[in-house]
């Protein structure tokens, strides 16, 4: 901002008292922010290691472990209650007496954890593995709905990383064999329907900042199925008719609501339609064509993570955003290593691979330029 202010000085934009004004004006309201940055940070330090202090008070009493090890519904409720206290307690700081905003909503932020811890020790008393998927995706539909209620971007990410993190472990934990093939589906229509709700309207205007971060986890998702289904040589896969593709068509005609009905129907919406239909109806011709050729399935899916990163990079560039650009450098990176590891080592045609990719995106580059400078010298 600084920067801005002294080359509108130069151009003679504002006066030299305006720019002594706003500067001071500007230093004032980021000194604001580092400050509040702080408090937040305190706040949830302190939150965090008040719920450490609990679980390593009672990690250091033998009796303790000991009688709660008899009592599993005993430890249940003891981490229930404790959340439901800290959510309680966040909401009546934050909301209620509005005296202590920042650090009800770290309190808040606190119970979506112990909430975790729950869920974590249900699946150690049922035998579920600590990096069960199940686990992650069932806090993350109980965290969810609460970043929306308490409009808490902190508990807005952890959803997020949730998601994440119950797709990875799900595909980490998966059988890859013909038997499990159709199961790889869940997460990509999962992934979409987390785009396609982050485009409702109401969503994107109302809990903007929210709905960008659920863009990019569907994309995440998406992209790490679609990166999956280009290893499968054999796609003979036993689907189930009404189990997958009925959630395909819902999704679908989700899209086509969400879309179809939007008073505004900008660019870059139907660019977004129609990449989520086509990768609907792709698919649905894996699922109801099991018969397809390996190959082509292999690179229709390569060409739609071409596409994405494409889309993400110039819709970074379009938008100025730093957040896409971040998403579209991983997933680049995750592509290009994984099939740099896979044909490097098998085939040579695999350079060409790389060879089509590196102009693509030197070309996608070069425009990009172009189109920054037009709009810079306009």
């Amino acid at each position: 901002m600084e920067k801005f202010l002294s080359l509108w000085l130069q151009k003679g934009f504002i006066s030299e008292e305006q720019y002594q004004n706003l500067k001071a004006d500007y230093t004032q309201s980021k000194e604001k922010t580092r400050k509040t940055r702080v408090q937040i940070t305190l706040y949830i330090i302190g939150a965090l290691l008040l719920g450490f202090g609990v679980l390593l008070f009672i990690a250091a009493n033998d009796w303790l472990i000991e009688l709660l090890n008899r009592l599993n519904f005993l430890k249940i409720s003891i981490l229930f209650i404790l959340a439901s206290t800290f959510l309680y307690k966040g909401y009546k700081l934050a909301y209620e007496n509005s005296k202590f905003p920042k650090l009800g909503s770290s309190l808040i932020f606190l119970s979506t954890l112990l909430i975790g811890g729950v869920y974590a020790l249900l699946g150690q008393i049922y035998n579920l593995e600590a990096n069960s998927a199940i686990i992650y995706f069932v806090w993350f539909l109980s965290v969810f709905p609460l970043a929306f209620i308490f409009k808490s971007q902190p508990v807005n990410i952890l959803s997020c990383v949730l998601f994440i993190l119950s797709t990875i472990f799900y595909y980490d934990k998966l059988p890859y064999n013909n038997d499990f093939v159709w199961f790889v589906f869940i997460p990509i229509i999962l992934g979409g329907l987390f785009y396609t709700f982050a485009n409702i309207e109401k969503v994107e205007k109302d809990f903007n900042s929210f709905s960008l971060s659920y863009k990019m986890t569907g994309l995440f998702a998406i992209f790490i199925t679609l990166l999956i289904l280009t290893f499968f040589n054999d796609l003979s896969l036993n689907v189930m008719f009404p189990v997958y593709v009925v959630p395909v068509c819902v999704l679908g005609i989700l899209s086509f609501i969400n879309y179809g009905f939007r008073k505004e129907k900008t660019e870059l919406i139907k660019t977004e339609s129609v990449y989520i239909f086509s990768l609907m109806i792709y698919l649905l011709l894996i699922m109801v064509l099991p018969v397809l050729v390996p190959l082509t399935v292999k690179l229709i899916a390569h060409l739609f993570i071409i596409i994405m990163i494409v889309f993400i990079y110039s819709n970074s560039y379009k938008f100025e955003n730093k957040s896409l650009s971040s998403l579209a450098n991983k997933l680049l990176a995750i592509y290009i290593l994984v099939n740099y590891i896979r044909f490097g080592s098998e085939y040579l045609t695999g350079s060409a691979l790389f060879t089509i990719a590196g102009v693509i995106l030197l070309l996608l580059g070069i425009y990009n330029e172009k189109k920054k400078r037009l709009k810079e010298n306009k």
